[in-house]
C-alpha cells in the first residue's frame, strides 16, 4: 500500500486514511481476530534475533516510505521522519487497542487526530 501511494503521489493524509481504512475493514469483517501480522510478531520478536531483525526491516521499510511521502509533501526531513514513526506506532497501538476493545474507535481517532499534523 505504502509503495503504490508513494508512486501515484499521494498526499500524506490520503495515504494514512487508507491504512487506516484497510484496518478498520480489516477489523470489523473478522469480527477483531485479525491485526496487523507486523505488530503481532513484533511483540514476540524479542526473543528472536533473526525474527527481530526481519520484523525491524520491514518496519524500517515502512518508516521509510512514509517518510518520503511526507517529504514530498513539504515536510523537511527530521520532522517526516518523526512524523512516520509517530504515525505508524499511532496506527499499530490503535490497531491493537481495537481488538482490546473491539471496537474500531481507536483507529477513528488516529485518523481525526493525526490526519491535522500530516
Amino acid at each position: 500500500m505504502l509503495s503504490q501511494a508513494q508512486a501515484r503521489g499521494d498526499t500524506p493524509a490520503d495515504v494514512v486514511n487508507a491504512i487506516c481504512e484497510h484496518y478498520t475493514r480489516q477489523l470489523a469483517d473478522s469480527d477483531f481476530r485479525a491485526g496487523c501480522p507486523v505488530g503481532a510478531v513484533a511483540q514476540e520478536a524479542f526473543a528472536d534475533p533473526r525474527l527481530g531483525t526481519s520484523v525491524a526491516g520491514v518496519v524500517d521499510d515502512w518508516a521509510s516510505r512514509l517518510t518520503a511521502v511526507l517529504a514530498n509533501a513539504g515536510h523537511d526531513d527530521t520532522d517526516a521522519s518523526d512524523l512516520a514513526i509517530l504515525c505508524i506506532s499511532s496506527i499499530e497501538g490503535a490497531i491493537t487497542l481495537a481488538r482490546v476493545q473491539r471496537s474500531t474507535r481507536p483507529l477513528e481517532i488516529v485518523q481525526e487526530r493525526l490526519i491535522p499534523l500530516l
